[in-house]
């Protein structure tokens, strides 16, 4: 990714943080990120994306998928009564 000075990025905001560097007021970021981070730093025209043709999107575990699915059929019944 690279965003210019001043726009809030966080090496923390990454999954896995590879590497960076600042050149010419830019700063440039490598590194796995959440699908929800890239979500909100797509809206942001400040900050520009590129995906690297090895790009993988990994989904979530089985786990928090069936913990959602149960939340939103307990919201369903709820809603219904």
């Amino acid at each position: 990714m690279r965003f210019p000075h001043g726009e809030s990025v966080a090496i923390g905001d990454f999954e896995n943080f590879k590497s960076g560097y600042a050149a010419s007021g830019q700063h440039y970021m490598v590194g796995q990120v959440d699908f929800a981070k890239l979500k909100e730093w797509s809206q942001n025209e400040k900050i520009g994306i590129i995906l690297s043709p090895g790009s993988t999107f990994l989904s979530r575990q089985a786990s928090k998928i069936s913990e959602m699915k149960y939340s939103a059929a307990y919201f369903l019944q709820a809603t219904l009564r």
